[in-house]
């Protein structure tokens, strides 16, 4: 099931960044500058810099079967703002980009008041059901009927049917044909609304009644059975969505299986095979939508277990989840034996992701010791921003060491290090004036010449399109 092939899509209109990939590099250097949108330039590349290289390691997590923890030092004599537009542009570029093959979530330390794995969970959860869900289940129900579980008598119906052009389909058009299967793509379905405020106070109270830090086992249970409301977020709660799914439809063509078939044994098989909150979630999303199916997730006796079935799900489209801790500046304030319960709730959760996922802290050199000391091994990436005191010191004017820095920022790990001695940076910086916003604007272009032509190396060509930029900027 795992290691689906990644949908390279980016929904904002950015070019994916695997088109960089032929050059070495992870992304387009020069390429988030918007005079237009507001921004400084030292401002925009410096930030952009600093989130390279953490894509970078993220990349390099993505091919290895376990991930090395990654700590990316925040700067300590920078304005928090620095980290915090780094922390967003991250989070942004994950998600629009599939290209990446990386799904981030996003939690910071304060949530663990619920729960030191729950706060993890929770984010987790939000964020599969947010970021293109319908894609990530295509990929699941390819490999559940890849290799099916012949002994779950829903698979009984699918047995003897057709599935070569479901198959075909959920590769080729995912979105539609998870909508064939499962319903449109919704936050929230027919009835959800009028009954939201109710289905809130049902769901905290199903979650307030698990305790926030169990002690857990690998075979741990994570259903619980007595849970009154198990069954409230599987039901639909209007008639045209109830109508939907008994409608008689068949997923891949005429000859194909029922819809209904293929949706109740993808259900089965999680629920067996995976886990029985992802298998309700999956009921929780055909009944009312994914608003819905996110409040499933987080209903477990096991979190820490739950939390790597709902990374294992992700990785059916993704090749890997990124859990992305922030937000550690309180860490004097907490308790010492807090502190190195902390610690081992995020060594747990990093076994917990398995091969499925990379944990990611974000904090200041020196600010958490007991995390460094559990961390001692992670891979450290440096958010120093120092280029931008450069660049306000020499004003608009052309320099060889922040466009360096700019340019080992974006390289792909093990892959050639481009110099501003290199064509063609160097003809470019000649001829820019002098200007380093000049210069950033042709090198961009350049990039991308090169980038849409899949090659290798750089050409007449990317130095024709950079010598152009420069005259439309004249």
């Amino acid at each position: 099931m795992e290691g689906g092939s990644i949908q390279v899509t980016s929904t904002d209109g950015h070019r994916p960044v695997l088109i960089f990939r032929s050059l070495g590099l992870i992304g387009d250097p020069f390429g988030v500058w918007r005079a237009d949108e507001g921004d400084s330039l030292p401002l925009a590349l410096s930030t952009h810099a600093a989130a390279n290289r953490l894509y970078s390691a993220l990349v390099d997590g993505v091919s290895q079967e376990r991930s090395t923890p990654v700590w990316a030092e925040k700067p300590l004599d920078k304005s928090a703002f620095l980290a915090i537009r780094t922390t967003g542009e991250i989070l942004h570029t994950l998600t629009q980009d599939d290209s990446f093959g990386v799904l981030p979530a996003y939690a910071q330390l304060q949530t663990m008041r619920g729960g030191r794995v729950r706060g993890a969970l929770a984010a987790l959860a939000d964020k599969l059901a947010g970021a293109g869900f319908d894609l990530t289940l295509a990929a699941w129900t390819r490999g559940a009927l890849a290799a099916p579980d012949t002994e779950l008598p829903e698979w009984g119906p699918l047995a003897a049917a057709d599935l070569d052009l479901l198959m075909e389909l959920l590769e080729r058009a995912p979105a539609e044909t998870a909508e064939e299967v499962y319903g449109p793509l919704a936050s929230e379905r027919e009835g959800l609304r009028d009954d939201l405020e109710v289905l809130l106070r049902i769901g905290e109270a199903r979650r307030a009644r698990q305790e926030d830090d169990p002690e857990e086992t690998d075979d741990a249970d994570e259903d619980d059975e007595g849970d009154p409301g198990r069954e409230v977020f599987a039901e639909p709660l209007g008639p045209e969505t109830a109508a939907a799914i008994a409608d008689g439809r068949r997923a891949g063509g005429d000859r194909g299986p029922l819809a209904a078939d293929v949706a109740a044994y993808v259900v089965a098989y999680t629920a067996k095979n995976l886990s029985p909150v992802m298998g309700r979630a999956l009921r929780a999303y055909i009944a009312q939508g994914t608003s819905s199916a996110a409040q499933e997730m987080r209903v477990t006796k096991a979190p820490r277990k739950t939390l790597g079935a709902l990374a294992r799900f992700a990785s059916a489209r993704f090749g890997k989840v990124a859990l992305i801790w922030d937000r550690f500046d309180g860490w004097d304030s907490i308790s010492p034996d807090m502190r190195m319960k902390i610690a081992l709730a995020l060594t747990e959760m990093r076994w917990g992701l398995a091969e499925h996922g990379i944990l990611v802290i974000l904090a200041e050199p020196g600010l958490a010791p007991e995390l460094e000391e559990q961390f001692a091994a992670a891979k450290r990436v440096s958010w120093d921003m120092s280029d931008q005191d450069v660049f306000e010191a020499m004003g608009d004017a052309y320099d060889e060491d922040l466009v360096r820095v700019w340019l080992e920022s974006a390289a792909l790990p093990g892959a050639r290090v481009w110099t501003p001695a290199d064509e063609p940076f160097a003809t470019l910086a000649a001829e820019c004036g002098g200007s380093l916003e000049r210069f950033a604007r042709a090198a961009s272009a350049a990039v991308v010449c090169a980038a849409e032509r899949a090659a290798e190396s750089f050409g007449e060509e990317d130095l024709a399109a950079g010598r152009a930029a420069l005259a439309e900027g004249a």
